[in-house]
């Protein structure tokens, strides 16, 4: 369960409430290494970067489906729809669902209970986007975190402020993520997620070829370097490959994740599959599927 410690090991400093925020949604998206924030566009960019809404440019609105196969018996759901209500001006409502399955139940002495509890992480959370100019976005994200276990429960607010700038083939974007007050999940209080993400894009080779890279400077815990590649065929196929390197805090050298990915477009949906080598949560390789449909044209 995440709400109160999840503070990975490999990290070995940084306590923070609500860390399920910290995975990667999107099979796209988790294919590059987490590099996504100057990148994202349409409903994907309600949790990645929410200044992207308005940046798709061949619908009026999108929805975005994924499920994860996550550690032990643990399953996330993300979904997202978008929709542009204006010229420059688009909207979504999204939702990532993280549950637990069943889990043995424990008395404060740490003795086993024999009962079996259930617990789950969630968030629900709008979003807007502005075109400012032909080359400048903005974007907000109002999100309310909810979490549980057992018979505890605990809700609090959280706010994401994004930038996105885009000239041509090039895009630069700025996060601030997860804004907020402490999770305050029973006598325990710990500070949420929060980052600066500075991040940038190219498109080369008539958009046939995308690099994208970014830092993430979190509030607590090690400063995050990502990475990814897109090589797309024929405008409907997708390799994607990228990693994720944190810096060595309180290990011996820095923790590097790569992780693969493929995309096939057609004429009213994108299915997208990726597998990542390991997180800083687990060393299992996990698997991500992603469904994108689009709404008008």
């Amino acid at each position: 369960m995440w709400p109160t410690t999840d503070c990975p090991a490999s990290d070995g400093a940084g306590l923070t409430g609500a860390g399920f925020l910290q995975i990667e949604m999107g099979a796209r998206a988790a294919g590059l290494g987490g590099a996504y924030t100057a990148l994202a566009d349409g409903a994907e960019a309600a949790f990645w970067n929410p200044a992207g809404l308005s940046l798709e440019p061949d619908t009026r609105g999108d929805v975005v489906l994924s499920h994860y196969s996550w550690m032990q018996d643990s399953r996330l759901e993300h979904g997202a729809v978008r929709y542009d209500v204006s010229p420059g001006l688009s909207l979504a409502g999204s939702f990532v669902y993280l549950g637990y399955g069943s889990i043995d139940g424990y008395s404060m002495e740490g003795r086993a209970t024999g009962e079996q509890v259930s617990a789950f992480d969630a968030l629900a959370a709008i979003s807007a986007s502005y075109c400012v100019g032909a080359d400048v976005s903005i974007g907000g994200t109002v999100g309310l975190i909810h979490q549980r276990l057992d018979n505890l429960s605990a809700s609090t607010p959280t706010f994401d402020i994004g930038l996105n700038l885009h000239h041509g083939r090039y895009s630069m974007a700025a996060l601030a993520a997860n804004i907020g007050p402490d999770v305050q999940f029973g006598a325990v209080s710990s500070p949420q997620p929060t980052s600066l993400n500075l991040a940038g894009a190219a498109r080369l080779m008539a958009g046939g070829l995308i690099l994208t890279g970014e830092v993430e400077l979190p509030r607590t815990g090690p400063t995050a370097w990502r990475s990814g590649a897109e090589l797309v065929f024929e405008q409907r196929y997708a390799l994607r490959g990228g990693f994720v390197a944190r810096d060595a805090q309180g290990v011996d050298r820095a923790t590097v994740f790569p992780s693969f990915g493929v995309g096939l477009k057609g004429s009213r949906i994108r299915a997208d599959y990726a597998v990542t080598l390991g997180d800083r949560y687990t060393d299992e390789l996990l698997h991500r599927f992603t469904l994108i449909l689009p709404i008008g044209r």
